[in-house]
């Protein structure tokens, strides 16, 4: 049996890229939560604001976010400026948009309309894995297969429920990576190596620690260079460097104008557990916790990437540069956050730091559905693949409908866990790791929470809280472990709920309900007719395939 490869080249099938856009787009846009709860979302929301309205990045003291004091003691955000430049076009949208708002609270307007940014990103990323695989020639029904896979089996879909930057790095890596490989296979020009330089200063500007990526990026490009794939390689060289150049100095300016110290980043100035721990983690306690362990591990959230692991040596023979260069931008970027006191990301759904490198790590699976010439297709291999991405959406699920934030509030504040901890030091800086029972215990994974809670919003959401309580203090998830550990659930309906804005609105916000209910299924209706969209594009190249392989036999 030979591979399911087919399709229209290198561009794929006319329109292909926008039904991916659109879908996902739509798909991402239904499941955003779109409520301001505080936290990092908040906090680079606001900056954002600050930067439009206000020309600076000085903040209003809040209590639901952490900042850090800058020039003058005013406070600022820690957090890097990419994020707030990629909110900026929505959040401008919002501003204008708010004059008609007479509905709904104006900083919750101002913050659901940018909360769109992460829909947007998401969808720009599966679109770059989606012409990232027809370039490394897998073709349509192949590159088509891989973006859904990554697109609803991995954590990209749940963490474009928040305004994380988690998506905006990711969007950034896959962009560089596509950009390098255009530089591999000979495309000079504007898409080449200046595109690469833009995308990895974004990244570095967005969260600095990845710039770790820029090294072995940059080895990849003087590799091509050297090996003249680049008819302008003196060119290349400097619109990379320049793009690179233009990124530090926007970090460096920025970093000026919140500390007046263009070295300073923010993360070191409070005395709290960053600044106490810092790079603390033992590497192997962090690589097992960020990959391994029941409350985060990466392959425990998407078990997809089990197969695209697998299929990463037949990939580095297949295409061996394009493969050590995945390779050596993932070992770098797991070792950095393995290493960090809070490797866990917390508070969020699964191994937050990873994501952005997601895009990267499902390429491989394309080399499973699209062997080499002279190889043929293994069903085995292809059911396998099937069935860990049946469980991966699954597991999405859990992370997309319950809101994460609720069940590890319960986990801190409603089950025992001081038995870590010198609670008679009231003083102290709170451990590294504050939530030992989720991150190492399986009983306490959010898996499980996310499940228990899932099956109550199922049966048991429109139930009064007494009872609502009562039944869930019946089959809690460690009931096997602790049964005397009884969650209390003081206010059991908060963590029963659909995580979804156009459920939350109406609620908080009754006059809001009719134009909710118009977006809300004017997205289902661009949803669903892009959904049909791609089935027909799938099944056409199929059916293609088909064809050949019919033509073939008879010759």
């Amino acid at each position: 049996m030979r591979g399911l490869n087919s399709g229209a080249g290198k561009s794929g099938p006319p329109g292909a890229a926008l039904l991916i856009f659109v879908f996902f787009f739509c798909l991402y846009s239904l499941t955003i939560q779109g409520l301001p709860t505080g936290g990092d979302a908040w906090g680079m929301f606001l900056a954002t604001r600050s930067l439009v309205d206000d020309g600076d990045a000085f903040l209003a003291h809040e209590s639901n976010v952490v900042l850090v004091p800058g020039i003058n003691n005013n406070p600022v955000s820690k957090f890097g400026v990419g994020q707030s430049i990629a909110e900026t076009p929505a959040y401008m949208l919002a501003s204008y948009l708010s004059k008609y708002n007479k509905s709904v609270h104006a900083d919750t307007f101002l913050f659901f309309v940018t909360a769109f940014t992460s829909p947007l990103l998401g969808a720009a990323i599966c679109v770059l894995i989606f012409l990232t695989c027809l370039r490394l020639g897998y073709g349509s029904r192949v590159s088509l297969t891989v973006t859904i896979v990554a697109g609803l089996c991995t954590l990209l879909w749940p963490h474009t429920k928040w305004l994380f930057s988690e998506p905006l790095q990711a969007l950034a890596l896959i962009g560089a990576f596509h950009s390098l490989l255009l530089v591999g296979q000979g495309e000079g020009g504007l898409p080449g190596a200046p595109s690469a330089g833009f995308f990895l200063g974004l990244l570095a500007a967005t969260k600095l620690a990845l710039a770790v990526v820029i090294v072995p990026a940059g080895v990849y490009l003087l590799v091509c260079l050297a090996a003249k794939k680049s008819r302008r390689p003196a060119v290349d060289l400097i619109s990379f460097v320049l793009m690179l150049g233009f990124w530090a100095a926007v970090i460096l300016g920025y970093n000026y104008i919140r500390f007046g110290d263009i070295f300073e980043t923010g993360y070191m100035v409070l005395r709290d557990r960053e600044t106490l721990y810092g790079f603390s983690m033992p590497l192997l306690t962090g690589v097992h916790g960020l990959l391994l362990s029941s409350g985060k591990g990466l392959f425990f959230y998407a078990p997809v990437l089990i197969a695209a692991v697998a299929a990463l040596p037949g990939f580095v023979k297949r295409y061996p540069g394009e493969g050590w260069l995945i390779i050596f931008i993932s070992l770098p970027v797991v070792a950095v956050f393995a290493m960090w006191n809070q490797w866990h990301g917390d508070y969020s759904w699964g191994p937050r730091f990873l994501v952005p490198l997601i895009p990267l790590l499902v390429l491989p699976l394309g080399n499973l559905l699209a062997p080499p010439p002279g190889e043929s297709l293994n069903k085995v291999v292809v059911a396998a693949v099937a069935a860990l991405a049946a469980v991966s959406i699954f597991v999405q699920a859990l992370g997309v409908v319950v809101n994460y934030n609720e069940y590890l509030l319960i986990m801190k504040t409603q089950v025992p866990y001081d038995m870590y901890y010198d609670s008679g030091n009231p003083g102290r800086i709170d451990k590294r790791d504050d939530l030992l029972n989720p991150h190492y215990v399986p009983e306490f994974s959010p898996l499980a929470g996310h499940w228990w809670l899932l099956k109550h919003i199922v049966k048991d959401r429109r139930l009064e809280p007494g009872a609502l309580r009562k039944k869930m203090q019946s089959d809690f998830p460690w009931k096997g472990l602790m049964p005397y550990a009884v969650p209390q659930l003081d206010r059991p309906r908060r963590a029963v709920v659909l995580d979804f804005w156009w459920y939350y609105l109406p609620k908080f916000y009754p006059r809001s309900a009719g134009w909710v209910a118009r977006s809300a299924y004017t997205l289902l209706v661009f949803f669903s007719l892009s959904a049909l969209g791609l089935l027909f594009v799938f099944f056409r190249f199929r059916a293609a395939y088909s064809e050949v392989e019919n033509r073939s036999s008879t010759d």
